[in-house]
């Protein structure tokens, strides 16, 4: 990874909630539903880091990738089963697969996250 720079207070405007699935209801069918419940809502830079778009079956699949840095949630440890949500402006409802987590420092400050966005059905 390149030399970490910390946001700046003002890079900090991407308001998201973390989310992590909540508890497995069974829908009687033999499978389940289960709803996500928001565990923290943080203030984050977030940057389009790259896309990729792939042929299969005749039919175009495409991918965007996005970096994430928000300061270190000491009371929440954060994984790849769980997920980010845009909560403000114009993607407001997005929802992000968290892909990688690093602490860029090392030192608990702050977390640097790779996601991909969710294909909305």
């Amino acid at each position: 990874m390149a030399e970490f720079i910390a946001p700046k207070a003002s890079e900090l405007r991407h308001k998201m909630y973390v989310q992590s699935l909540g508890q497995k209801t069974d829908d009687g069918m033999g499978g389940y539903t289960a709803s996500w419940v928001t565990i923290a809502t943080v203030w984050a830079r977030k940057k389009a880091w790259k896309g990729k778009e792939i042929l299969a079956s005749n039919q175009a699949k495409s991918s965007a990738f996005f970096e994430v840095d928000f300061r270190y949630l000491k009371s929440t440890h954060i994984s790849t089963a769980m997920r980010l949500v845009d909560a403000n402006g114009d993607n407001a409802g997005r929802q992000y697969d968290i892909r990688f987590i690093a602490d860029p420092t090392e030192e608990r400050e702050w977390l640097h996250l790779s996601i991909e966005a969710v294909k909305q059905k």
